[in-house]
């Protein structure tokens, strides 16, 4: 959180604190925040302020907080009891101003307040107003004395990128996108994603193309972080290079946004000169395959369902959805195995192929939530 005060900009409210009080009391109260935090800001560091008074003497004032976004809007203000302002310098919190009232305007602000403490990011304004208790007469001046402060937020940690890497070349024409929430916004009930994917020439930049190109394939309202390649679009273009991104939203409102990265798809067919056969049990013990093996599988010998539902942990992936498809016309090289025809499965070959060397462990589950494991070494 970032607090920038700036004269220049308010010039004009100090000489109306100068001739507004000429008829009430010599002087004028100015108030500065003084927030040392510049990751955090919330409710209560609004009230982190600092009071300087050239008055004479004590005067009775209230002093009111408001928030706009940088819109314009108003999101939030808050109230304080009357309390008495000396002379000179005085430093005010949460913790001995007399808070009367806290009012969040807008409902997805409040509700990222009440679960973060904190508001979401972006540019703020807090306006401060003063009203002076008259003490001759008792009543209030009708004439507050108001000062603003630029205040810019920050997430505490980012939306984040994980898969495909960036400037990484790949092998699957089909990829998987990972990513890593922003938190603690990225727990909020109803927080979700849009992805985008763009392609480009690889002398162009990816700022240039998402500025003044249509993205190759968008989705929105991705509720969890990660997504497929859509097994019905076109595989990717091994002459071409491509650009992705991805944004939080909440409400329909973007608060938080990735960074561009960039990747490109290997132009080389990978041969598969392996051919293994495995099963989907309780207790698996650990396969070990290359890189370049064709995986079949069965569920635990007496499954043969349309769909298995499967996720894959090990490595930079924790319970990633990952492709297990039904095969509905054996090929001829699996034919020639002839006890092995009948299995109905095949693990992404491209997924499998892509993977570091290490420990994998594949979770499946059938319609009726049944679950089986089969765990991979891979060489």
């Amino acid at each position: 959180m970032n607090v920038i005060f700036r004269p220049n900009k308010y010039i004009f409210f100090f000489i109306a604190w100068f001739l507004i009080n000429q008829g009430y009391s010599q002087g004028f109260i100015q108030i500065r925040s003084i927030n040392t935090n510049y990751l955090y800001f919330g409710p209560n560091e609004v009230w982190n302020i600092q009071t300087i008074s050239t008055k004479s003497k004590t005067v009775q004032a209230k002093i009111s907080a408001f928030i706009t976004n940088e819109k314009g809007g108003l999101i939030y203000q808050s109230e304080t009891g009357f309390i008495e302002i000396k002379p000179g310098i005085e430093i005010l919190s949460i913790h001995n101003l007399p808070i009367l009232k806290n009012n969040t305007l807008d409902k997805q602000i409040d509700q990222y307040l009440r679960l973060t403490q904190t508001f979401p990011n972006g540019a703020y304004s807090i306006c401060y107003t003063i009203q002076e208790i008259n003490t001759n007469s008792e009543t209030e001046n009708q004439n507050p004395i108001t000062n603003c402060i630029d205040v810019v937020s920050e997430i505490q940690t980012p939306l984040l990128l994980n898969t495909p890497n960036n400037e990484s070349e790949i092998i699957t024409r089909k990829p998987d996108f990972t990513w890593i929430p922003p938190m603690p916004i990225g727990t909020i009930n109803g927080f979700n994603y849009n992805f985008y994917l763009y392609s480009t020439d690889p002398k162009k930049s990816c700022e240039s193309i998402a500025t003044t190109a249509l993205p190759i394939y968008k989705l929105t309202g991705i509720v969890s972080n990660s997504l497929m390649y859509p097994n019905e679009l076109a595989a990717l273009d091994t002459s071409k290079h491509y650009c992705w991104r991805v944004e939080g939203v909440l409400n329909w409102s973007i608060l938080a946004n990735s960074e561009l990265w960039r990747f490109k798809i290997k132009n080389e067919v990978l041969e598969f000169d392996t051919l293994r056969y495995a099963h989907f049990v309780e207790n698996p013990a650990a396969l070990t395959i290359k890189p370049n093996t064709i995986l079949m599988c069965d569920f635990d010998g007496d499954y043969f369902g349309d769909s298995l539902k499967a996720t894959i942990t090990g490595g930079n992936f924790l319970n990633h959805d990952i492709r297990i498809t039904k095969i509905n016309t054996v090929v001829k090289q699996i034919e020639n195995h002839g006890n092995y025809s009948h299995f109905k499965y095949m693990i992404d070959p491209q997924l499998l192929s892509s993977l570091p060397s290490g420990i994998y462990v594949i979770k499946a589950e059938t319609k009726s939530y049944q679950q089986r494991y089969l765990k991979l070494k891979i060489l």
